[in-house]
């Protein structure tokens, strides 16, 4: 259906993310030109409970306009703070994690002007370091990665979101 009408988008909304479902979900992705994004959320929540937004950030810009026009949205239809957070090893020297911080800055400078503060945390273990932060979250913003110019959910997202901490958006760019 979303072929024949040429969606340019579309999103499904989940109460779980489980192992059977990843494989199912990344070749819908693939058969798919459109942006496809993956809401799950616990029974009763809704967008207006969404004040402080979590943003990881892995380092690339892959996700960039869909990110920057969900994150744009969600901005001006209320008062959000928006936590743009990157991972990196514990071993990262200091010369890295400052890198790191003012690329992730100029990201929430660019993205969320008003609304984003920014976090480069060293640790080792990136999935008990995401799952952290996320305690502190309404609603987290994750995007997906690609594999060999697939999508894919990677291991880290199904790991994540396996019993999600908070409502979580999933995002995929379709094709350019």
């Amino acid at each position: 259906m979303a072929r024949e009408y040429r969606c340019q988008g579309l999103l499904f909304g989940r109460a779980r993310l489980d192992e059977a479902s990843v494989a199912e979900l990344e070749a819908l992705m693939e058969a798919l030109d459109a942006h496809v994004s993956f809401l799950l959320a616990p029974e009763g929540w809704s967008l207006e409970m969404a004040r402080r937004i979590l943003v990881p950030v892995a380092g690339g810009s892959e996700h960039g306009v869909l990110r920057a026009r969900v994150l744009g949205s969600l901005c001006r239809n209320g008062d959000r703070s928006v936590t743009w957070l990157r991972v990196l090893p514990a071993s990262a020297s200091e010369a890295a994690l400052r890198e790191a911080r003012g690329r992730l800055e100029e990201l929430a400078n660019d993205t969320t002007p008003g609304h984003g503060s920014v976090e480069v945390t060293p640790s080792d273990d990136a999935l008990g370091a995401l799952a952290r932060w996320a305690k502190s979250a309404d609603q987290m913003v994750v995007g997906l990665t690609r594999q060999r110019r697939r999508r894919s959910f990677g291991r880290l997202v199904p790991e994540l979101v396996r019993a999600p901490i908070c409502a979580t958006l999933i995002i995929s760019e379709g094709r350019r």
